[in-house]
């Protein structure tokens, strides 16, 4: 009977073991975060077409559409995708287009305050990114000798999405010689030109 029972307690003990090593091995790295800030406070934010609340949010892998949206302010979308056991900040400040809204920030503290801080989230985020696409940008902002040119980096699209790019600027009247010394400065510091984006940008002189 004793040795009936001491089996018994084995065959529980071994089912449990692996129920519970099945359940941890199916639950570890299925899910992600996704840290969702949005000013105004009180907007509507959709996660692909279904309304959701901001804050912390556990999702699963894949691509998610958001939209953010509020009467008197300009709707905002963001298309994401995000794999297992990533946490993801997406903020998102919204932009007064009535003349009702249009000083909105200024009156609700509460709302600045959060616009601030998601704007200076999104900042630290797009640095960091920036850094991990395209590492030259450690070198800028560059001012070359005469203050003639500059090189420095930024995004096409005025949100911030995208890869960023290497601009160059220089005064018109030494635009050629300026853009030469400039990519002369970039490969002297050991990078291939060729590999990332460069955009020429002319400042009239002063």
């Amino acid at each position: 009977m004793k040795r009936k029972v001491v089996v018994f307690i084995i065959v529980v003990v071994l089912i449990m073991g692996f129920g519970i090593t099945y359940i941890f091995r199916n639950s570890v790295g299925t899910t992600a975060n996704l840290q969702i800030e949005v000013a105004p406070s009180k907007s509507t934010l959709t996660i692909n077409g279904n309304n959701s609340k901001g804050g912390s949010i556990k999702v699963k892998p894949g691509k998610y559409d958001i939209s953010v949206s509020k009467k008197g302010f300009v709707t905002q979308s963001q298309a994401i995708n995000i794999i297992a056991s990533e946490s993801k900040f997406v903020g998102f400040v919204l932009v007064p287009n009535t003349p009702e809204t249009k000083d909105w920030y200024q009156f609700n503290q509460s709302d600045n305050y959060k616009a601030q801080g998601i704007s200076s989230t999104l900042a630290t985020s797009s640095s960091s990114d920036a850094l991990k696409q395209l590492p030259f940008i450690q070198e800028l902002p560059y001012i070359g000798p005469g203050y003639y040119y500059r090189v420095d980096y930024g995004y096409l699209d005025s949100n911030a999405q995208g890869s960023p790019v290497v601009f160059i600027s220089s005064a018109s009247n030494v635009t050629h010689q300026a853009r030469q010394a400039a990519l002369t400065w970039i490969r002297e510091k050991g990078y291939d030109v060729s590999d990332f984006k460069v955009v020429f940008r002319t400042m009239e002189p002063q």
